[in-house]
């Protein structure tokens, strides 16, 4: 049975990778996971970016959906935080 991880999990990870702070294979090894994960969540959260600019209701509730990061600066400034 395959190891499933969280959405938030995947996003944490997803942001760093666009960074570009960290290598991938230094994120594999921070995270303990397999380099093509992180190759394939960067991969696939690219590409879902145009459909978070949509338009209306949809398009809020992607964005929430995606910055729902608690460590990520802008997913606390969306809830209000400072």
């Amino acid at each position: 049975m395959r190891k499933q991880y969280p959405g938030n999990f995947k996003a944490k990870v997803v942001l760093e990778a666009i960074r570009s702070e960290d290598t991938i294979a230094e994120l594999s090894s921070k995270y303990e996971i397999h380099r093509a994960l992180v190759m394939r969540w960067k991969k696939e959260a690219l590409s879902a970016l145009p459909d978070i600019f949509g338009t209306g209701k949809e398009r809020e509730q992607k964005v929430r959906a995606f910055m729902e990061i608690e460590q990520h600066p802008c997913g606390r400034l969306l809830r209000g935080g400072t």
